[in-house]
């Protein structure tokens, strides 16, 4: 247990509400069964009472589920349940024990990320039995009547007790955001959730499920984000770095170490960023705060505030208006990089498709993955003030002058160009002059005035005597203001 705690005072009561030992005697009449657990919900008037809930559940049931899967080995397991009667439905079972492996080498966190993308995968791919559309998040998935429908109230209700909204145990987002450190939350929630998943598939009586195709990651396979001069170089480097850090809480430290384990020495660089990108979050998140001076934002949200996360924390506005200084400290070049990586639509959107388990994990590349590691060993040589080493300062250099790939103007940009190269090498082309722009008004003043959002006013007489070299002047991403790149506002509220 950690001595720091970044859970607010009501989302730490519902999760540490539970023993940490289990002290279940097994009993041969017992029999454990959906509905024996149902029957320990609290629900009231206004819904499931949550706390009461856990706490029941805590003295009935929980420590029997640990107990069970506990002095099972991992052969045993699969012997068990790799079978179409409990996996039948499933998609990438394979999943499934790996997530029982982690939890017996007591993997809580890693075991924890893989099964929740794996259960939103699947139960995603059961609402296809009704509807034709998935909704984004996972409570939206296990609050759906359709999914009432396929499973019943008694498990829908058990589902959304642990994965639904924010009053909930919410255990998918707790974790996926970084908010819980090493050892912090027992493993007793995971084992229920386990328990549950293998309960569907004799619900389902061998059903054919749809399924949905994985996203690729294969159109950045020959992306290298980052030049391998500029890659770390070896697990001790990175190791050090995170073992010396001052800006990482040392809760934070074993998931970070386990992610350069995966990442050097089994090549499983999935697995890795699942470790790293939450803790990666949290990092941001206190920089966000400090940036700002609003430490309150630091914890987990209670049930009625939405979490501080990497969509608040990358904005260039707060709330109240104000600007994100959070943006202006990262600088150009490491926004454009965490964008073509995290959050320009166009680009990788790592965390959101491995969290939600739209990828196969297994297949990402590792040009991505050295690239996510040196955004993290960024911050710990910027904010550490690490004595800068060789590839501390070759990587602090080429970060600072990143040139962003995937934000929406760039690739407007690269595909006008291109239009143009393809222009110019056309027989008999004709150019732009005077006289065409009085035939054709409309396509000069649409032109100005897209330009004039974007180039800074001495530039704008290039404007005066269009030309195609004056387009190719104008296409220089130097001359290309992209604060805005990582802003939701319109361009004309920031111009103003």
């Amino acid at each position: 247990m950690t001595n720091t705690t970044y859970l607010s005072s009501g989302v730490r009561e519902l999760l540490l509400s539970v023993s940490s030992v289990t002290n279940y005697k097994e009993n041969d009449q017992d029999q454990l069964s959906i509905e024996k657990i149902r029957q320990c919900l609290s629900v009231e008037e206004m819904g499931i009472n949550y706390l009461e809930s856990v706490r029941r559940l805590d003295v009935k049931i929980l420590s029997e589920i640990e107990f069970m899967f506990n002095k099972m080995t991992i052969e045993q397991f699969q012997s068990y349940y790799d079978n179409d009667y409990y996996c039948g439905w499933l998609k990438n079972r394979k999943d499934l024990f790996r997530t029982f492996s982690f939890l017996k080498n007591n993997e809580i966190h890693l075991a924890t990320f893989l099964l929740t993308c794996f259960t939103e995968r699947n139960l995603g791919n059961l609402l296809l039995l009704q509807t034709n559309t998935v909704p984004n998040l996972l409570r939206q998935i296990v609050e759906s009547s359709s999914l009432c429908t396929i499973l019943g109230s008694d498990l829908t209700l058990l589902l959304q007790l642990l994965i639904g909204s924010p009053k909930s145990i919410n255990l998918r987002n707790v974790y996926w955001h970084g908010f819980v450190q090493y050892n912090e939350v027992s493993p007793k929630f995971i084992y229920l959730l386990l328990y549950l998943i293998l309960q569907i598939g004799p619900i389902l009586n061998g059903k054919i499920i749809p399924e949905r195709q994985f996203v690729s990651f294969d159109r950045f396979i020959n992306h290298s984000f980052l030049p391998t001069d500029i890659c770390c170089p070896n697990a001790d480097t990175a190791i050090k770095l995170i073992q010396n850090s001052h800006l990482i809480d040392n809760g934070y430290k074993p998931s970070l170490i386990s992610s350069i384990d995966y990442f050097f020495y089994r090549n499983e660089y999935g697995l890795s960023m699942m470790l790293l990108l939450p803790v990666f979050e949290y990092l941001l998140r206190k920089l966000f705060v400090n940036a700002n001076n609003c430490p309150e934002r630091l914890l987990t949200a209670e049930a009625t505030t939405l979490y501080t996360t990497l969509d608040e924390i990358l904005t260039c506005c707060l709330p109240d208006g104000s600007p994100n200084r959070l943006c202006d400290e990262l600088g150009r070049g490491y926004m454009s990089l965490l964008g073509d990586l995290i959050t320009f639509p166009d680009g990788v959107c790592l965390r959101s498709k491995l969290s939600h388990g739209e990828t196969d994990y297994e297949c990402l590349p590792r040009s991505i993955s050295d690239a996510q590691l040196g955004l993290l060993f960024t911050l710990l040589y910027r904010y550490d003030k690490y004595k800068l080493d060789k590839y501390g300062q070759s990587l602090l250099d080429y970060i600072n002058n990143y040139k962003v790939h995937y934000h929406p103007i760039t690739i407007a940009r690269n595909q006008i160009l291109q239009c143009i190269i393809e222009f110019k090498q056309m027989p008999d082309r004709s150019t732009l002059t005077e006289e065409e722009e009085t035939e054709t008004t409309d396509f000069p003043i649409q032109l100005t005035d897209f330009w004039r959002l974007f180039i800074t006013p001495n530039k704008l007489s290039l404007f005066n005597n269009i030309s195609l070299e004056t387009i190719d002047t104008l296409l220089n991403e130097d001359n290309i203001n992209l604060i805005n790149r990582y802003c939701t506002c319109k361009v004309s509220d920031i111009i103003e």
